[in-house]
């Protein structure tokens, strides 16, 4: 089983307002100090790994966050609605963390789309790859589950905040924990201090996804160039 069909819904992007930031801000930037937590698998079965080496044994444990830091308490229980949405098919919900202007930008993909038929091409083009993995999974007692290993910078700008962290699939049955080695860095972004997110993949269409709202001092500061 690929790795890639339970990562790839990673790849949506979220939201952004228009206007760049002024030459004279003022950005911070927080670097997180949180190791992944791993559990150990109850039963590792010889020879698994040699069938799935994208696979480690194992169980990613997600981090978690006391209340003095409720922005990242907010990040994580809002990924984890958007990610439990798609899992379940909840286009609805999933709408809702959209980026608009990545979505824009994927118009050069679907041309001669509206941004809502953009939207659901998108999840028809990788639903049926998707649940059919999900099914499969479910009929051989194996739960998929998405989870957030670790934060790793925050960069704060005026009323924005922006979080760079890694995911990761998680698959689990009662005796064996796997999770996916490669992890998935992705972005979220908040327009009003933490309070609403909105996600995206950090892949190579970030810094112009970004670009579009931020300038590029703020851009290269998320990246971590």
């Amino acid at each position: 089983m690929k790795c890639f069909y339970f990562v790839v819904f990673t790849l949506l992007f979220y939201s952004c307002t228009n206007g760049k930031t002024s030459v004279n801000e003022k950005v911070y930037v927080i670097n997180y100090d949180i190791n992944t937590k791993i559990i150990d698998s109850p039963y590792e079965p010889i020879g698994l790994l040699e069938q799935q080496p994208s696979l480690a044994f194992g169980k990613i444990e997600q981090p978690f966050f006391p209340d003095s830091m409720k922005v990242e308490q907010n990040l994580i229980t809002q990924i984890d609605a958007y990610k439990s949405a798609f899992l379940h098919g909840d286009i609805m919900t999933c709408s809702k963390y959209i980026y608009p202007d990545a979505i824009k930008y994927c118009k050069k993909y679907y041309k001669g789309l509206s941004d809502e038929e953009i939207f659901l091409q998108f999840m028809k083009d990788i639903s049926g790859n998707l649940q059919g993995m999900i099914d499969v999974c479910a009929n051989k007692g194996i739960e998929v589950e998405i989870v957030n290993s670790n934060l790793l910078r925050k960069v704060e700008y005026d009323n924005d905040i922006i979080i760079v962290f890694n995911t990761t699939v998680n698959f689990c049955s009662d005796y064996v924990y796997t999770y996916c080695k490669e992890m998935t860095r992705e972005i979220g972004v908040s327009h009003n201090r933490g309070v609403n997110w909105f996600f995206f993949t950090a892949n190579e269409d970030a810094p112009t996804i970004l670009g579009m709202h931020y300038s590029q001092n703020v851009v290269n500061m998320v990246m971590g160039y």
